[in-house]
């Protein structure tokens, strides 16, 4: 048996635990002329931080791709992503979330203005960091081929 002293702890091995959700929702506003459409993702790294029974976590990876490091963006004045740097935290937690409009001036063609915006949160104590992106898009979109009927149950 360890005879650990109260408040004392040794080392121990914890595996990470990832949750996301996903919604997105469409409808019309202008049947088959103009759309609006939003989705919002939540990410969680690691459901399993205890920062009251662990004073430090040591070694934490993942797979590549997934998740993310907590990356701040940097972008074009176009809204093109120009670099990510890493916040050196993989605990963060992440929220993403778009809305939009879609306009079908001609048949197959889409001109979409959309809005992202990412948000970042530390799970660590000594973290305690929160950020953001916020881009501002235009998307051109044209079906090449097909007659989509201005659906989005087109693939």
């Amino acid at each position: 048996l360890l005879n650990i002293p109260a408040g004392e702890h040794t080392a121990d091995t914890i595996n990470t635990r990832a949750t996301g959700t996903s919604l997105f929702a469409h409808g019309d506003i202008i049947p088959r002329k103009l759309r609006w459409f939003a989705r919002i993702d939540v990410y969680n790294p690691n459901r399993n931080f205890n920062n009251i029974l662990y004073k430090s976590y040591a070694g934490i990876s993942a797979p590549p791709g997934y998740n993310s490091d907590g990356y701040r963006m940097t972008y074009s004045n176009t809204g093109a992503p120009v670099s990510a740097t890493p916040i050196d935290d993989i605990t963060a937690k992440e929220v993403f979330s778009t809305i939009g409009l879609d306009f079908t001036p001609l048949r197959n063609v889409h001109l979409e203005p959309n809005i992202w915006y990412n948000s970042y949160a530390s799970q660590l104590p000594a973290g305690k960091r929160k950020d953001h992106d916020l881009v501002y898009r235009m998307t051109f979109f044209f079906a090449f081929g097909r007659n989509y009927k201005n659906s989005y149950n087109q693939f």
